[in-house]
């Protein structure tokens, strides 16, 4: 039996997501567990009491309002070091903990410090919860879980070494029977093959396989272990390449020329228009995110136009396309990332996400073929900032689609 602090033990606010109408999770979609590290620094948070872990959890909530602007605390549960499990914003709804993930994983905070490891009793709770999750509402849920960093399209140090070690020796597994992949579904059978999609890693592919980094490289011929390509077929090692264990989303395209990296065979649709606004904002920020909202034509345009400008692109996913613009912004306009109002909006560091499309909007708004853009330079990338983005592309599209 699993023992689990309900929300109202550390507060009295209101679930968030739950107030968002299209963020309810489909059950059966729902395959990954994600244990995360609340990235306080090189500290050693251990046993606290329940008082103290509740007060950190009150803390982190109004961080993730106050500065992402999210609906709630963006995990699902929390962990602490004396083993004790808390509901944080629940699971009927997705959260905000891995971008371009939240409607299929579920997010688990280790209460700890960046490099201190899980405890005993920390790690037997995760054991239980997921368990428990699996048995009463996401009967597809893998039983080794997938940490922050090695999630498709989310490149980041979370959950740190020590968590990440406990997850390869299998002291997270919870056992249980590995679903059977569903229609559509990103999973492959073991020694068969996989067809890169647009959001994969290969740390990730690699996770959820059973299998290494290195060994699906070395398998593979892959030199440049941070570049796939969506629509690359990947053997899995241990067996023959003769099973595929995903479709691919770029059908038969000749070699090089995926989904990610074709530039549009037309104008793109400039459907991001006063009256047209699929964001949906409410008092300045948004309801959905970029990644929920824009379409897949739209954002590969800018991951290619980034490319094709000589941007080494790191990854194709929607985080990928994100680092791009860092690496375009720092190099072809380093003065606008030193703008204070660029710099406020991502707390002193170029790394925020909203610093860096606070610095997408200022040049935008000093570009001719986006001169009619209106945007506020706020680092939220809504349908303004998208508007001029597809007038930039549709321009591009004439010197490049050739």
């Amino acid at each position: 039996m699993v023992t689990i602090l309900p929300r109202r033990t550390w507060t009295d606010q209101p679930k968030g997501f739950t107030r968002i109408s299209n963020r309810r999770r489909t059950p059966a979609n729902v395959r990954t567990v994600t244990p995360h590290y609340p990235a306080v620094g090189n500290v050693i948070i251990g046993a606290e009491s329940q008082a103290q872990s509740c007060a950190r959890l009150r803390g982190w909530r109004s961080m993730h309002i106050r500065v992402n602007g999210w609906a709630d605390l963006g995990y699902d549960y929390a962990i602490d070091q004396a083993g004790r499990i808390y509901e944080c914003s629940g699971h009927s709804h997705a959260t905000a903990h891995a971008l371009n993930n939240n409607f299929t994983a579920i997010g688990v905070l280790f209460i700890v410090g960046n490099n201190e490891a899980p405890s005993a009793a920390a790690r037997a709770a995760f054991r239980a919860l997921a368990a428990h999750l699996k048995r009463t509402a996401f009967p597809n849920l893998r039983t080794r879980p997938v940490d922050h960093g090695n999630m498709p399209g989310n490149a980041t140090s979370c959950a740190g070494q020590p968590i990440r070690r406990v997850i390869t020796a299998g002291q997270l597994d919870f056992g249980g029977t590995t679903p059977q992949a569903s229609t559509g579904s990103s999973t492959a059978r073991p020694g068969g093959t996989y067809t890169v999609r647009a959001g994969d890693t290969l740390g990730g592919i690699a996770s959820a396989h059973g299998t290494t980094v290195s060994a699906l490289a070395s398998a593979n011929g892959i030199t440049n272990v941070d570049l796939i390509r969506v629509g690359q077929r990947l053997t899995i090692p241990g067996g023959t390449s003769g099973s595929s264990g995903g479709s691919s989303s770029g059908g038969s395209r000749p070699a090089g020329r995926s989904a990610e990296t074709q530039w549009p065979g037309r104008p793109l649709d400039q459907i991001f228009t006063a009256n047209r606004n699929p964001f949906r904002g409410k008092s300045g920020l948004p309801v959905n995110t970029w990644f929920d909202v824009v379409p897949a034509s739209h954002s590969a345009a800018f991951f290619e136009w980034l490319r094709r400008a000589g941007f080494t692109p790191t990854s194709t996913s929607k985080w990928g396309h994100e680092e791009l613009a860092r690496q375009w912004l720092l190099r072809s306009h380093r003065a606008v990332t030193q703008r204070a109002d660029v710099q406020r909006l991502g707390g002193g560091t170029f790394g925020n996400p909203r610093s860096i499309w606070a610095a997408v909007q200022v040049v935008l708004s000093q570009e001719p073929a986006s001169r009619r853009y209106s945007g506020a330079i706020d680092g939220q990338p809504g349908a303004m900032t998208w508007w001029a983005l597809t007038a930039r592309l549709n321009v591009q599209r004439g010197a490049y689609n050739r």
